[in-house]
């Protein structure tokens, strides 16, 4: 665990966005969203997803440009938006994208088509470079007993089992980076950090 918190420390975030409040600024990124193949997009609110909660925050980026909408102050129809999250056409990534996708769709109606989840993408790796059942069990004893995962009599029970993991140790099993070095005294966003590996490991399965 020291060393997963040292690794997550050494990621390299950049900050720089463009905020999306006003009726100016949303068309200008929509403007440049409708013509780009694939987005990453993460959502925050208050209790996101759930009955009862709201979203305040959806951030997509691509091309090395990062928009960052603050649902609650737009008073323009978010109409445009949603066409984009709607088009099967663009590829849209997420990580965990569970909650995400409920505030979209039983909030708006918005159903994301055309996703790929990376959280989703690692159980799929881990088949396509054969896993052993060692280290399959290894993850295993993150959530339950060693009784459980080891014991004759209950180990077929967990075989089906796969343990999701967190973005920060993703990124850091499959060694991904940054897309780019970093300038001299920039960093880089969060959403910047995507998986390569993972992502590539999926396209495929979108035909």
């Amino acid at each position: 665990m020291d060393q997963l918190s040292q690794s997550l420390n050494n990621l390299e975030l950049n900050p720089v966005f463009t905020l999306c409040d006003s009726e100016l600024s949303f068309s200008s990124a929509i403007a440049f969203l409708q013509s780009v193949p694939s987005l990453v997009i993460d959502c925050e609110g208050l209790n996101l997803g759930v009955d009862g909660g709201s979203l305040s925050v959806i951030s997509i980026r691509s091309q090395n440009e990062t928009f960052v909408f603050d649902i609650p102050s737009l008073t323009c129809p978010l109409d445009p938006l949603f066409d984009i999250l709607m088009n099967p056409g663009i590829l849209k990534i997420l990580f965990d994208g569970r909650m995400d996708f409920c505030a979209l769709y039983y909030r708006y109606g918005i159903p994301l088509t055309g996703v790929i989840d990376l959280q989703l993408a690692d159980i799929k790796s881990r088949f396509i470079r054969q896993e052993s059942l060692e280290e399959h069990n290894k993850r295993l004893r993150r959530c339950f007993s060693f009784k459980q995962v080891f014991d004759p009599r209950n180990a077929h029970k967990y075989e089906p089992i796969h343990v999701l993991q967190g973005l920060g140790a993703c990124l850091i099993e499959h060694k991904c980076t940054t897309t780019a070095p970093k300038k001299q005294g920039e960093s880089r966003h969060p959403l910047s950090i995507s998986p390569p590996h993972l992502l590539h490991l999926l396209l495929p399965s979108r035909s």
